[in-house]
């Protein structure tokens, strides 16, 4: 298996080098795997119909022999730059949350930048959540109430889909979320941060790379001053309408101190927010497949889960 100590070790071109069809090569190659059982994945499309795109792609995860059951449902919203990944990229996290949860996930495979960028994304994703949150039942999910996970570039999603809803009054129940990594923050409103100056080049994934990949994703610098773009803009009464979250960064991490502000904003707007950092480990290390069986990283899968799965059961406490 390919993983990032290699790549570090090997002299392999900075990220900010590598085109976006050799990223998207390279994270292919990081995230081969031997697929986790007990897990049914189905998929269909959703329509969209929208910027010249008919319809978006929704992957429902359930355990075995869940298939007819009923269960809670969780959005998972990837990361990957918003330039690469893809269901496969991200299926160990996937099933292994299905699993520990014993939740429904949904994965929307949304179009990548720069194929389709800014708002584009955000749109895709959120008519996903509109269409489950409307006809969930059909599929075998509880529409009472939703999960949101998401990874680095999915953390600007996600946040963005709670306000969305409010805005377009989807009358929807996020009941919890789950950042890793999140990256809050397109714009450079509040840059250069303390991780970024740390973690100028690398190791791994560094402040160059993330700076061109903003671009690819949102190219008008006006854009990324919005908090639909940059959800750490947003205000305390946006924030405030977030559901209990649970945020992990990690250490060595350029969006490492972006993470900690939207934390800081959270329990600054009352939410219920609980930070965990995961010192010594690597920008996404859950997801990656050469890093997520560390200790920190399994332990930080294992308490998002459990928290899922306690705010879907309706339990207050433990």
């Amino acid at each position: 298996m390919l993983s990032p100590r290699r790549i570090m070790k090997s002299g392999s071109p900075a990220r900010e080098y590598l085109s976006v069809a050799q990223f998207r090569k390279l994270f292919d190659q990081l995230q081969e795997h031997k697929p986790i059982p007990g897990v049914s994945v189905t998929n269909f499309d959703v329509p969209f119909n929208q910027y010249s795109i008919e319809n978006v792609k929704a992957y429902v995860f359930k355990p075995e022999g869940k298939e007819h059951e009923e269960l809670p449902a969780v959005f998972y919203l990837h990361g990957g730059g918003w330039i690469a990944g893809n269901v496969q990229s991200f299926d160990s996290l996937c099933r292994q949350l299905t699993l520990l949860s014993g939740c429904a996930l949904v994965f929307p495979e949304y179009t990548l930048a720069p194929d389709a960028q800014f708002p584009v994304q955000n749109e895709q994703c959120f008519t996903i959540i509109q269409y489950f949150s409307q006809h969930g039942a059909s599929h075998g999910l509880r529409t009472d109430a939703f999960g949101l996970v998401a990874d680095t570039a999915g953390g600007q999603l996600s946040p963005v889909m709670v306000n969305l809803a409010h805005a377009r009054e989807l009358k929807v129940n996020f009941a919890y979320q789950v950042l890793f990594c999140p990256w809050v923050d397109t714009s450079d409103a509040t840059h250069p941060t303390r991780s970024e100056f740390e973690n100028f080049t690398g190791p791994f994934f560094d402040t160059r790379a993330a700076q061109k990949w903003i671009a690819l994703y949102v190219p008008e610098a006006k854009d990324r001053l919005s908090s639909l773009a940059s959800p750490l803009l947003m205000s305390k009464e946006q924030a405030a309408r977030q559901p209990p979250t649970l945020i992990a960064v990690s250490d060595v991490d350029p969006l490492r101190s972006e993470g900690l502000e939207f934390a800081k904003l959270l329990q600054q707007s009352d939410v219920e927010c609980a930070m965990i950092r995961m010192e010594a480990c690597l920008h996404d290390c859950i997801v990656l497949e050469g890093l997520r069986t560390s200790p920190t990283a399994q332990v930080a899968i294992r308490m998002a889960a459990a928290e899922l799965k306690r705010a879907l059961s309706g339990k207050t406490s433990i």
